[in-house]
């Protein structure tokens, strides 16, 4: 079973394994929907799916034939395909040799992107979702200088040092489509 921590160090060194890779992030998704197919009958995925969905995008997949679907798989389905359809969109409008695009751009659809390669999707995909990041680590992640807004223990929101705030960690064995669609989301949105 693999913690969202051994998850994150995962995608830290598949980052690494693949920094020079020419694949696009656009042609990334695409091929993680086609592996992400072939468990459309599924309530989600094994951990160990996610982490071998992730490591085989960066290399061409064939589309697979779903019969049967569940509904979170077709809305995780539906999000793949419209996040394509951004970075496509994006990528016609010159988003990549615009040197503000990590401030943020919206896509004709409306949906907001700030991270446009691989390597920051999948890191700030992590981060965002599932967590696992560590000080220290190898990851170009860090502490916001000055506080930021948490909940404490009451469940009130309070300022406090960023190095004080709660990431816990904790097991996934079965991760479900909606989570695997908040991870999409991160992807393009967390920083």
């Amino acid at each position: 079973m693999s913690t969202n921590r051994d998850i994150y160090l995962f995608v830290c060194e598949l980052i690494e394994e693949h920094k020079d890779s020419d694949t696009t992030l656009a042609e990334f998704l695409r091929n993680l929907k086609n592996l992400f197919a072939k468990h459309a009958d599924k309530e989600g995925l094994t951990a160990q799916q996610f982490m071998n969905g992730l490591k085989a995008a960066f290399s061409p997949v064939t589309p697979v034939a779903t019969d049967s679907v569940t509904e979170g798989f077709a809305s995780v389905h539906e999000y793949l395909e419209a996040q394509i359809e951004d970075l496509e969109q994006l990528t016609r409008d010159g988003v990549y040799e615009n040197k503000y695009a990590y401030f943020g751009i919206s896509a004709e659809s409306g949906r907001y992107w700030y991270n446009f390669h691989i390597s920051s999707y999948l890191e700030c995909g992590m981060a965002g979702s599932f967590g696992g990041w560590e000080p220290g680590d190898d990851s170009g992640r860090a502490f916001v200088p000055g506080e930021v807004m948490a909940m404490d223990e009451a469940g009130e929101l309070k300022p406090m040092a960023p190095e004080d705030v709660e990431r816990p960690q904790f097991e996934m064995e079965i991760i479900p489509w909606d989570e695997i669609e908040e991870f999409l989301w991160c992807g393009a949105n967390y920083e």
